[in-house]
């Protein structure tokens, strides 16, 4: 699932990075392999160029606010909007703007206006739960939510704020949500209790059915795009090449892996290249392609390219 928002935000990236934007995205373009997470995005005869104008506004409550307002033509920025609510129904598995307000008999032109133009409001806004998700109703939400690390929640409550459904401003880039996706893909875990998948938050307590679960700390590395880039320090918690070369973006290689022995965690190198560890009294070692590395406070990892990890220990 995080994959396959991984190759959504990449492909959209790789679009607007050429000057083109969608101007119709919905759920209908997209065909998910599930057990790779590829993706296949089709329905491409309405893209074009910035500035350009296809005719064609889009599917309703998946238009940009400012779209079904008829302030302006969809474009990049419309766009994100899209993505956005689309990466909200992958991992949450209902619309952001459909809770308590929009439980009418029938969304007719009128409310479809209101609901998602006028007066759109996120069912989990920070400041009014006035559009809440009801029970029965949008239990997806209810159920989902709750499992997400705080960034994640962070990330849609930015995206869907009333600044950037009111004025179009806040709506997070591509990069920023690859970067958070790619710090989701490395919180997954498996319970040590009960053997289920789950978010592991770096810094804070996750919870896990009846069982609390808390990392004993974390791989903090330097932000991208302002986004903290950390991996907590738990059994088989993975680091990819994006993680250790500040110029890849590869999600899907495996470029180290978290051991436990009793009382110790480490860090086992599967790169080709030699790390440089040094510790907080100024001591270097180095550690070989194969070789593990035991975690200490406050030990510094430069994975042989400029890209340094601090080890924090919670």
């Amino acid at each position: 699932m995080v994959d396959a928002g991984l190759n959504m935000v990449s492909a959209f990236k790789a679009l607007h990075n050429k000057g083109y934007n969608y101007q119709d995205l919905n759920d209908g373009n997209f065909s998910i392999n599930p057990s790779s997470g590829e993706v296949l995005i089709c329905d491409n005869d309405n893209v074009v160029g910035h500035g350009e104008n296809s005719g064609v506004l889009g599917k309703a409550r998946y238009m940009a606010p400012e779209v079904v307002r008829g302030d302006k033509q969809p474009d990049k920025i419309t766009d994100r909007y899209s993505l956005a609510v689309i990466l909200f129904m992958l991992f949450i598995g209902d619309h952001p703007l459909e809770g308590q307000k929009t439980n009418v008999p029938a969304l007719t032109n009128k409310y479809d206006k209101r609901f998602f133009g006028t007066e759109p409001l996120f069912i989990y806004d920070k400041n009014d739960n006035s559009n809440a998700p009801v029970p029965g109703l949008h239990q997806n939400a209810i159920n989902m939510w709750k499992y997400f690390p705080s960034f994640v929640k962070a990330a849609f409550q930015e995206s869907f704020s009333q600044e950037s459904l009111l004025n179009g401003r806040g709506r997070l880039l591509e990069q920023d949500w690859f970067n958070i996706l790619m710090r989701l893909k490395s919180s997954i875990v498996k319970c040590p209790q009960c053997g289920e998948e789950i978010f592991l938050e770096s810094d804070r307590e996750t919870i896990c059915g009846n069982h609390k679960i808390k990392a004993v700390g974390y791989l903090n590395f330097a932000k991208r795009s302002n986004q903290a880039v950390t991996v907590p320090i738990f059994k088989d918690a993975v680091l990819y090449d994006y993680h250790v070369d500040g110029a890849s973006e590869d999600f899907k290689n495996i470029a180290a892996v978290i051991k436990e022995k009793p009382g110790k965690f480490g860090l086992e190198n599967k790169t080709n290249k030699r790390w440089q560890i040094t510790a907080p009294d100024g001591k270097t070692a180095v550690k070989n392609p194969g070789e593990t590395l035991v975690l200490g406070a406050d030990f510094k990892i430069d994975f042989g390219n400029g890209t340094v990890a601090k080890v924090v220990v919670n």
